[in-house]
Parts: C-alpha cells; structure tokens; sequence
C-alpha cells in the first residue's frame, strides 16, 4: 500500500496566506503599540494623592455656633499636600494652611456658617 502526496502541498504557504499572516502580525504589532500609548499616555507625570480623612468640628457660642474643617492624612506622596476646606452653603469657603504633616490634624480657624456648612479637604501638587 503506497500513499500519493502527489498535488498536496504540505508545510508551504502560497501566496496568500503569507498576506493574510503578514496583515495578521501588522495587525497585532498596531494593536499592541495603540494599547502602550495609551497606558502611558493616561498615567500623569506627576502623580498627586494621598489617605486622608476630613473632620468637622463645632463650638457652641451664644447665638450662632462657630464651625471648622480638619483634615489628617495617613500617607501622602512625595509631591502631595493636603488641607482642609470648609465649605459654607451661601458664603465663601475657608481653608487651612498647606501640610504635610502625618497622623496629626490640620484645622481651618471657626467660622460661622448662616445656611449650613461642611467639611471638605483637597489634596495638591507641590
């Protein structure tokens, strides 16, 4: 019993198949670049953040009691700074001085808030 390979083409590509892996493999090279670029195009130069939390603090008064916003930062990183916002419903926000300052809070001075106030914080590039 002999076997015929007569007409078959075995281990060979013609032409095209070598056309079709070529736009395969230009295919993958694009996608592949694409998908660098925009990994390192969506992360920041510099990046900014921190684990923070923010406190609100109330002292009552005669009259209208007085308010302040604190913000304590558990880590921050190298570039970061945070303080502390407070934020008054119909009038200006304050804030507090920049810190770096770890586990220890950072206040805005008392304030009076006439429709309502809350605390806030913001976290910056240096």
């Amino acid at each position: 019993m002999s076997v015929s390979r007569r007409g078959a083409s075995y281990g060979k590509v013609g032409l095209m198949g070598r056309t079709r892996y070529r736009a395969a493999a230009a295919g993958l090279v694009a996608m592949f670049a694409t998908s660098v670029t925009v990994l390192v195009g969506a992360v920041p130069a510099t990046a900014v953040g921190g684990d923070c939390v923010s406190a609100f603090d109330e002292r009552p008064v005669i009259g209208m009691n007085h308010y302040r916003a604190g913000v304590m930062c558990y880590s921050l990183q190298s570039d970061s700074r945070a303080r502390a916002k407070l934020v008054r419903d119909g009038g200006p926000d304050y804030n507090s001085s920049w810190s770096r300052s770890l586990n220890v809070y950072t206040w805005t001075d008392f304030y009076t808030c006439y429709a309502g106030c809350h605390d806030s914080y913001e976290i910056a590039h240096i």
